[in-house]
């Protein structure tokens, strides 16, 4: 799986993600500031599913009908590094092959598809 970071995502999930062989392109690191209209439109160029904690990627795919390869969006209380991961790698085990093209909203306790 090829994944496009958000830059509101800590750098040490990107680290861990990298750790795990995936292949992560970091907004971050090289398009700092880039619009959320261009992070999902790079995403769908270079088929990468998006990882954020920004709720407007909602607005963009249900209400402006943007396209998407698939949206990874966190929503948790505690959003400290080991959380986030713990969450990230457990999404990823269950979930293998089911998470392009869906908008997936993960929480505490929570997975939902969209």
């Amino acid at each position: 799986m090829k994944f496009i970071v958000d830059e509101n995502v800590r750098k040490s999930v990107v680290e861990w993600l990298r750790a795990q062989k995936y292949d992560v392109l970091y907004i971050a690191e090289q398009h700092s500031h880039m619009s959320d209209r261009e992070i999902l439109k790079r995403a769908v160029q270079q088929h990468r599913i998006l990882i954020t904690n920004d709720t407007d990627f909602g607005e963009l795919v249900f209400h402006q009908h943007m396209r998407h390869n698939g949206v990874l969006l966190f929503r948790l209380h505690n959003e400290a590094r080991l959380r986030f991961v713990e969450r990230l790698e457990e999404v990823l085990h269950t979930y293998v092959g089911k998470l392009k093209d869906v908008f997936v909203i993960i929480s505490e306790n929570q997975v939902r598809f969209r």
